[in-house]
């Protein structure tokens, strides 16, 4: 190998952990917009369609390192959560559920996405946001039942996402053009 590759394959991968880094605090960033609702330990947040977003632009493998370091960042005490918490405690409360679909959606939407047209990138982005509730629903059944898990943590949230989504949709067509 010479100078030249090793230098080429250097900046490679320095540019990557940039992309990845800035993404990771995008996703951070995005904390603040955040609403608690009071009758149910789930917050309405944009983090989960700008992740979804996020793997349309980037693809699966670097949103999925993103949202990786993003969760780092929380449980290393810095406010990046929903309402802006941070702290290893929260990784073990009623919303770690969601987190976990925040690794598992992207790597499935920015796959499907690769090949798509953008008339399938609603169903593809609703696909993340199923894994996403499917994922949080599961863990909040521990908490408070499958039936309230699905009331308080699935059926508030469709409506909203689904305007997200097509919010989501208008700046991917405006981002790729």
């Amino acid at each position: 190998m010479n100078t030249m590759s090793i230098q080429l394959e250097t900046k490679t991968f320095a540019q990557e952990a940039l992309i990845i880094l800035g993404m990771s605090f995008l996703i951070a960033l995005a904390a603040p917009i955040s609403i608690p609702l009071a009758f149910t330990p789930v917050p309405i947040v944009l983090q989960n369609t700008l992740i979804l977003a996020l793997s349309v632009l980037f693809g699966a493998k670097r949103t999925v390192l993103a949202v990786i370091g993003f969760l780092l960042q929380g449980t290393l005490g810095f406010p990046v959560f929903a309402t802006c918490v941070g702290g290893f405690s929260h990784l073990l409360g009623s919303n770690t559920g969601y987190l976990l679909g925040y690794i598992i959606a992207p790597g499935i939407v920015g796959f499907l996405s690769r090949s798509a047209s953008k008339n399938n990138l609603f169903w593809i982005l609703s696909i993340g946001d199923g894994i996403i509730y499917l994922f949080g629903a599961i863990w909040l059944t521990a908490f408070i039942g499958w039936t309230q898990a699905i009331i308080l943590g699935v059926l508030p949230f469709l409506c909203g996402d689904m305007i997200k989504r097509l919010l989501a949709l208008k700046g991917l067509h405006f981002l790729r053009k």
